[in-house]
C-alpha cells in the first residue's frame, strides 16, 4: 500500500501489525552498491532497519490509531457500505491512496484510509496540509456514488456541518465553519476538508479528505501561514486520537447513507448556526476582483450570501477567495 516500500517485516512483526490494523512499510534507507556477499545479507539488514524504526516509534509512546477502537462505533448498515478500513504508517496522501482503492469496491460502497502521517498531504487551492507523525488524523473517505455530480453540489457543507456537530459534544468551546470547509474553535482553525469528485459512467468516485490537528506540537505547525490550535487542549475528557477518529469515520460512512435521499436540507440549520463568517465583514477575490461586503447565510446550494453596497451576491467556493474578514 505504501508508496517507496521495499521489504516485509518479520513474520511475528507482521502479524502484529496486523491485528492492529496497519499496513506499516517504512522507506528503507539508500543504500550503496554492494557485492554479492553483502547482498545476501541484505534482507537481514533491512528487517533490522525496519524493527529498529518501527521500536523508535513505540519509544516516543505516541497515541497511535487503532483499527479496534476506530471501527467500533459503526453499526451493521455502516459495516455493510464500509468495503475496507485500512491503516497506514506512512502514506504520501491518503486522498490519493483513496483514489486508487475506491477502483476495487462496488458501486454505492466505500473505502477509508487512515495514515498516522502524510508526506505530501494537500488542502484546497493546492495548499499543503501540514502533516506531522502521530500527532494528528489524516483521513480520506472513497465513496462509488451512484449521483451524478450536479446532486452533490452541497456535499462540503453537509459534512463540515456534521462533523463539526459531533466533534462539539467532545469540547468545552463552540467549534464553529469557516465557510466553506473549515473547521475553527476559539478563532482558529483546527481542521479542514478536501472534497475530490471524478464523473464516470455510474455516477460519481468521490474522495472526501479531512485533516484534524489534535496535538500538534509548535514546531511541526511552524511553516503554517494563519493563526491554527488543536483538539487536544479543548477536549472535556482524555481522548484518544482513535476515538475521535471513530466518531469521523461513523460520521462520513453515514453520510454517505443519508446523503442521497435527504440531500442538504438536514444539515444546514445548524450549518448557519455555527457559520464562523455569518454577520462579518468580509474581503473577498472573485476572478481577481476584490469585493467588500457582509457575509450572511448559507443557500440550499450551499453557496454563501454576500451583502456588499452594491448588490448582493452568492458565493460559490470553487471560484472565491477569502482574503479578509474583519
Amino acid at each position: 500500500m505504501v508508496e517507496g516500500a521495499g521489504f516485509e517485516p518479520a513474520k511475528h512483526e507482521a502479524a502484529d501489525l496486523q491485528s492492529a490494523g496497519f499496513d506499516r512499510s517504512p522507506t528503507p534507507p539508500r543504500l550503496q552498491k554492494l557485492g554479492n556477499s553483502a547482498c545476501a545479507q541484505l534482507p537481514c539488514q533491512l528487517k533490522l532497519n525496519y524493527l529498529l524504526f518501527f521500536a523508535y516509534k513505540r519509544s516516543k509512546k505516541i497515541d497511535l490509531l487503532s483499527k479496534k477502537v476506530i471501527e467500533k462505533s459503526l453499526d451493521s448498515k455502516e459495516k455493510e457500505t464500509l468495503e475496507k478500513l485500512i491503516l497506514l504508517e506512512t502514506v504520501g496522501s491518503t486522498n490519493d491512496e483513496a483514489k486508487k482503492l475506491i477502483e476495487t469496491i462496488e458501486k454505492n460502497k466505500a473505502v477509508a484510509v487512515f495514515s498516522e502521517e502524510q508526506t505530501i498531504g494537500r488542502g484546497t487551492k493546492g495548499r499543503s496540509w501540514v502533516s506531522p507523525y502521530g500527532e494528528n488524523i489524516y483521513f480520506s473517505l472513497g465513496w462509488k456514488s451512484s449521483l451524478s455530480i450536479n446532486k452533490l453540489m452541497g456535499l462540503t457543507i453537509a459534512i463540515a456541518s456534521s462533523l463539526a456537530k459531533d466533534l462539539n459534544l467532545l469540547t468545552e468551546k463552540k467549534i464553529k465553519i469557516k465557510w466553506p470547509n473549515d473547521l475553527y474553535i476559539d478563532n482558529k482553525k483546527f481542521g479542514g476538508i478536501l472534497v475530490e469528485t471524478t464523473s464516470t459512467d455510474l455516477g460519481t468516485n468521490l474522495v472526501i479528505g479531512i485533516g484534524i490537528n489534535v496535538q500538534m506540537k509548535k514546531e511541526s505547525g511552524s511553516s503554517i501561514d494563519q493563526a491554527w490550535s488543536s483538539l487536544h487542549p479543548y477536549l472535556t475528557d482524555e481522548i484518544t486520537r482513535s476515538d475521535i477518529s471513530s466518531i469521523i469515520l461513523k460520521n462520513t460512512v453515514r453520510l454517505t447513507i443519508d446523503y442521497p435521499s435527504n440531500g442538504l436540507a438536514p444539515y444546514l440549520d445548524h450549518y448557519n448556526q455555527v457559520n464562523f463568517l455569518r454577520d462579518k465583514i468580509c474581503e473577498v477575490e472573485i476572478n481577481g476582483k476584490l469585493i467588500t461586503g457582509k457575509a450572511g447565510q448559507v443557500n440550499n446550494k450551499g453557496e454563501l450570501l454576500l451583502m456588499s453596497e452594491e448588490k448582493n451576491i452568492y458565493l460559490s467556493g470553487s471560484e472565491v477567495n477569502i482574503k479578509k474578514t474583519f
